[in-house]
């Protein structure tokens, strides 16, 4: 896949902060963030306590809903985008990690959860897993809220928006190889308009068609 353009992140970056949008997702499971948020957070089950890695983490406004709702969690947000790193949460509960997440500086097994959130398309996914799984405490929880692809051409996909989009047995392939069994997973009904029209505006809607969005959760044995 192309290497992540940062200079195209950030000026999309610039553009959704500019429209209201500070939830950098591509599908949205309701129009209230707050409850998008919860939603996954309740999918997610973090124990009490957690340490959670946000790899691909935006500017974090997605892990700073979950802490309103689960102030017992701390965060890594990690980014390899320093503007979109300095947009971030600062209190106690956050740690900013300016890292690629295919080589985290995370020392092993020091995690309880790490959460991909519209993220992993941008990123090696077979990479990302493993090293998602070398930080993760045995019994720890990889989560994922990704875009699937049940059809379609991949490639012409990635030209036009340089997101990679696996389909969901190809995300669970590379989970297996790196140790990780799925818990559950699943496809649901989401909101991709914001998306979808920004694709509208250049003539390529159509190919948002066979993509869904996907949440699963795997168990690092």
């Amino acid at each position: 896949m192309k290497p992540l353009d940062i200079t195209a992140l950030e000026t999309a970056t610039r553009m959704a902060l500019a429209g209201g949008h500070r939830l950098l997702q591509t599908h949205k499971l309701s129009a209230n963030d707050e409850s998008h948020a919860w939603y996954l957070l309740k999918a997610m089950q973090p124990p009490e306590g957690a340490m959670i890695l946000d790899a691909g983490c935006g500017i974090g406004e997605l892990s700073r809903l979950m802490s309103e709702k689960r102030p017992d969690l701390t965060f890594i947000l990690a980014n390899l985008s320093l503007m979109q790193l300095e947009l971030c949460p600062v209190a106690p509960q956050y740690r900013r990690l300016h890292a690629d997440c295919h080589d985290l500086p995370v020392r092993d097994e020091m995690v309880d959860v790490v959460m991909f959130a519209s993220a992993i398309s941008q990123m090696e996914a077979k990479f990302v897993l493993h090293e998602a799984a070398r930080v993760l405490k045995p019994g720890g929880v990889v989560f994922l809220a990704e875009m699937v692809r049940l059809g379609g051409d991949a490639a012409e996909f990635e030209r036009v928006t340089t997101a990679h989009v696996h389909t969901f047995a190809e995300l669970e392939g590379y989970a297996a190889a790196a140790g990780l069994k799925l818990d559950f997973g699943f496809t649901v009904d989401s909101d991709d308009s914001h998306f979808r029209g920004l694709l509208r505006e250049i003539g390529q809607e159509a190919l948002l068609d066979p993509i869904r969005l996907a949440i699963m959760r795997f168990i690092k044995g």
